[in-house]
C-alpha cells in the first residue's frame, strides 16, 4: 500500500450525465481544496468544440457502421459528431419509460429509439467514451502513477423524479462503461437538485464571512434541465462546520425540460410542411443536425425583448404554399 493510500486519499469525480449535455468535474483529497478549486473539464476536443459551452460535452453518439464514409475511424461522440452524421441523442429520457406520466410530462410521442440497441446500451456506449476521456485527463494532470494509486469515487446526478428502475439503469450503464471497475473505485448516486443546492449554498454559508443563509432558512430549488424539471424545497439545518439541509416536502416535477421545446418545434415543422419535412433524412433534422443547431442558438437567445421572427436554413422539395417557407432561399421563417 502506498503512502497516498495509507492516508486515505482519493479522487472524487462528479458526473452530470444530462439529456442534452454532460459535464464532469473532479477534486482530490490530497489538498484542502475549496469549491472554487474544483477542476471542471472544459476542453473536450472535436471539431464542434467552439463557443462558450465547452465546459459540457453534447450527449450524443454516432456509430461508425451507420455513418460510413463520415466516420472511418470508429464511433464518434460529443463534439466529434458532425451535423451530417446519423446520431443518437436524448437517450437519457428513455431510461425511465416504465414510470407513469406526471401532469407536466411531455405529451409528445416517445423519443426515437435505435432499432438494434436498447437505451441503456446507447448510454453505456456514450459513457464509455466519457470515462476514457476522464481517465486520460486525470493522468495528464496528475500522472498515471498517482491516478493508479488513488481510488476514485464517482458521483452521478439523477433527476429527483426518477424511478428506482431508472436509477438502477443509470448505475448499470455507468459500471458497464468502466466507472467503478477498478479495485477500490465506487459509484454513488445523488439527486440533481441536492447537488445543485450544495453547489449554490456552499459559498453562502462559509464560516467567518457575511453569511447569507442560516439555519432555519427555506430554500427552493428549481432545476430546469434538458429532459426534466425538478422542484424541491429544503430547510437548512446547519451551516458550520458542514452544510446540512433536509427536504421539507416531497419534490415534484416532470419530463418537460428544454428538449420539450425542441420536440414541439419538430412537431410544428411536421404539421406545417407535412411530407416535405417528414420525408427528409434523419440526419437533416435529428438532434445535432445543422437545422437543430441553428434552432438551439435562437432558443438560447430568445426573450421578450427580441425581434419577432427568426430564420432557419433548410432545403425541402414540394413544399405547400406557406408564409413560413421561402423556397427561393431554402429558408424556414418563424414568427410569433
Amino acid at each position: 500500500m502506498t503512502r497516498l493510500q495509507q492516508n486515505g486519499h482519493r479522487i472524487v469525480v462528479g458526473v452530470d450525465f444530462g439529456t442534452t449535455y454532460t459535464g464532469v468535474s473532479w477534486v482530490t483529497t490530497v489538498s484542502q481544496q475549496t469549491i472554487q478549486e474544483i477542476d471542471i473539464i472544459n476542453e473536450w476536443g472535436g471539431s464542434g468544440a467552439t463557443g462558450s459551452y465547452n465546459w459540457k460535452v453534447p450527449t450524443v453518439i454516432a456509430y461508425q457502421n451507420e455513418n460510413s464514409p463520415w466516420s472511418p475511424r470508429g464511433d464518434k461522440w460529443g463534439f466529434q459528431v458532425k451535423p451530417e452524421m446519423v446520431s443518437w441523442a436524448w437517450m437519457k429520457l428513455l431510461l425511465d419509460q416504465d414510470q407513469a406520466k406526471r401532469h407536466y410530462d411531455d405529451t409528445l410521442p416517445e423519443v426515437k429509439q435505435h432499432p438494434h440497441k436498447s437505451p441503456e446500451q446507447i448510454v453505456t456506449d456514450f459513457l464509455s467514451h466519457v470515462y476514457k476521456f476522464l481517465i486520460g485527463t486525470l493522468e495528464r494532470r496528475m500522472t498515471p502513477s498517482v491516478v493508479q494509486q488513488l481510488p476514485i469515487e464517482f458521483w452521478f446526478t439523477t433527476p429527483a423524479i426518477w424511478s428506482d428502475q431508472a436509477n438502477h439503469a443509470t448505475r448499470r450503464a455507468a459500471r458497464a462503461a468502466g466507472f467503478g471497475s477498478r479495485p477500490g473505485d465506487r459509484i454513488f448516486m445523488i439527486q440533481e437538485p441536492e447537488a445543485a443546492a450544495v453547489a449554490v449554498l456552499k459559498d453562502l454559508t462559509v464560516h467567518g464571512t457575511n453569511v447569507i443563509v442560516k439555519p432555519g432558512d427555506g430554500i427552493l430549488i428549481c432545476d430546469c434541465g434538458g429532459g426534466t424539471v425538478d422542484l424541491i424545497t429544503y430547510k437548512v439545518t446547519q451551516t458550520y462546520p458542514t452544510l446540512q439541509f433536509e427536504e421539507l416536502v416531497v419534490g415534484s416535477g416532470g419530463k418537460c425540460g428544454s428538449t420539450y421545446v425542441d420536440r414541439r418545434f419538430l412537431a410544428w415543422m411536421s404539421e406545417t410542411f407535412g411530407p416535405a419535412f417528414d420525408g427528409l433524412r434523419d440526419r437533416l433534422k435529428c438532434p445535432g443536425s445543422k437545422m437543430m443547431q441553428e434552432f438551439e442558438s435562437h432558443k438560447r437567445a430568445f426573450s421578450s425583448d427580441n425581434c419577432e421572427h427568426f430564420e432557419l436554413g433548410l432545403s425541402m422539395h414540394d413544399v405547400p404554399d406557406s408564409p413560413s417557407y421561402d423556397a427561393s432561399e431554402n429558408t424556414v421563417k418563424i414568427e410569433w
